[in-house]
Parts: C-alpha cells; sequence; structure tokens
C-alpha cells in the first residue's frame, strides 16, 4: 500500500509540474508562439529527436532524424498527420512505402499501421500532429498505463491506396490555403504573397483549436491585444475561443504556413 501511496503522489506532483511548464503546455484561453527549435526534445529512438508542444486538444511534434532514423511501425486508434518540412522523407502505410517531400502532408486513419523515416543521406526535418494530447511525448514523460488507445489487429490498406498529398502546387492561389480532411481533423498549407493583404486565419470563434507552423519566411501576426513577429520554425497556438487571427507577410519573400485543426 506504501508503495502505491507513492507512486500516487508521484504522478500527482509530475502532474502539477506538467501544469506549471508553459513551453510544453501553454496556458489555455490566449495565443501562444513557440520556436520550436528551443522547445526541450526528448529522443524518441535512436537519431530521432520529437520537440512537442500539447494543446487543449491535440498535439504538435516537431520531428529531427539524422540519416537512417526513424520510428517503428504502430497503429493507435486515432488519425495522425504528418507534414513534409525538409527533403523527402519515407511514409510506411500499410505494407506499402510513400515519399512524403516538402509541402506534402499524409492523415493515416485510425488504426492502420504507419512509420516514419529518413533514408536520405542526411538530416531531416518534420511536423507531427496528433488529434489527442500527448504528456508522454514531452521531456517530463507524464505517461499514464496507456499512452493511447490500441487495437488488437491493425487494419489493412490496399497497397495501390496513396495517402500523401502534395499540398503545395505550383499555380495555388496566394492565401487561400489547400487542404485535406479526414474523419477527425484536417491539414491545410497556405502561401502569403510578399505585399499582400493580411489573411484572417479564424474569421470566426467556432470552439476549435488551430496550430498554425510557419514553414518558411517570416511574417507579422495580428490579434486582440498582439502583435507579433514570426518566422519559419515558428508554432502559433490559437485557441478555440479567439478569432480575427491576421498573418501578412514581411519583407520580400513568401510565407508557407501548415494548419491543423483537431476536430471540435
Amino acid at each position: 500500500m506504501r508503495r502505491v501511496l507513492v507512486a500516487v503522489a508521484c504522478l500527482g506532483v509530475s502532474t502539477s509540474l506538467a501544469a506549471q511548464d508553459p513551453v510544453h503546455f501553454p496556458p489555455a484561453g490566449a495565443i501562444a508562439i513557440r520556436v520550436m527549435s528551443e522547445v526541450p526534445a526528448i529522443q524518441a529512438s535512436t537519431g530521432f529527436l520529437l520537440r512537442t508542444v500539447v494543446g487543449a486538444t491535440g498535439s504538435i511534434s516537431f520531428a529531427e532524424f539524422e540519416d537512417g532514423a526513424g520510428a517503428a511501425l504502430h497503429h493507435h486508434t486515432r488519425e495522425q498527420v504528418n507534414v513534409g518540412i525538409d527533403g523527402v522523407m519515407e511514409m510506411a502505410e500499410g505494407t506499402h512505402t510513400e515519399p512524403l517531400p516538402v509541402g506534402a502532408a499524409v492523415i493515416t486513419p485510425a488504426n492502420v499501421r504507419h512509420s516514419i523515416r529518413n533514408r536520405s543521406g542526411s538530416k531531416r526535418l518534420s511536423v507531427e500532429f496528433h488529434t489527442i494530447r500527448r504528456p508522454d511525448l514531452t521531456p517530463l514523460r507524464i505517461r499514464p498505463a496507456v499512452p493511447y488507445p490500441v487495437s488488437p489487429e491493425p487494419v489493412a490498406i490496399a497497397d495501390d491506396q496513396r495517402l500523401v498529398a502534395q499540398l503545395d502546387t505550383p499555380g495555388q492561389p496566394a492565401g487561400v490555403p489547400r487542404t485535406v480532411h479526414g474523419e477527425t481533423c484536417s491539414v491545410g498549407w497556405r502561401r502569403l504573397a510578399p505585399g499582400a493583404a493580411p489573411a484572417d486565419l479564424v474569421p470566426a470563434s467556432n470552439g476549435i483549436e488551430v496550430f498554425v507552423y510557419v514553414a518558411e519566411g517570416e511574417a507579422d501576426l495580428a490579434a486582440a491585444g498582439l502583435s507579433a513577429r514570426v518566422r519559419a520554425g515558428t508554432l502559433i497556438l490559437i485557441p478555440g475561443s479567439q478569432q480575427h487571427v491576421t498573418l501578412k507577410a514581411a519583407g520580400d519573400t513568401s510565407v508557407a504556413l501548415v494548419e491543423f485543426r483537431p476536430a471540435r
């Protein structure tokens, strides 16, 4: 009984620390800005680092892969999103693999076996979105008994079923996101042209949390009571209560944004 009490006490302390850690767990109700390369990392496996920020309804991980590094094949009862940020990654989906280049995204359906790996010959980067909160991916390593639900058997998909979608394409209208939708989330890629009018990322408050990752360029952010210059590698976490958050390209180069919205 004493050991059980000690374990419960330790869990309570860890949970309290997590609640007070604004780097990985931004305060609810306000826009949070994080430079992802400065967020403390965990080593998920050899040569594979994850830097994670946990929102109210989902999480984002900035992933760094040395050559040959990657995740083991796994499956879970929720969707997961991966986006190519630098170079070409390799996504395993079911029994086949697909390239994940810059500006491409994949929403892996629930219970489909998947993994990501770098076989490019040099270090590569990607962004990973989770449709649940993942405190187990922070250095505090707050782990429930099961970090996420797992079904007994994975769901098979056809070898010719391609899940990777190229979102950043030539001729895409500036300021308009190209978006793919899953069952419980969506991911989009938007380019802001230099000199163009600001883009309103959240025209109305609809209760949906929005994760915006600046993939390229730099921009000026404006919202009620907030203005900031954000650059490539920055996360903007917008709570579901917020509206009218605008970004305008700064300088003479375009800005690329990755926008992830988990289900309400």
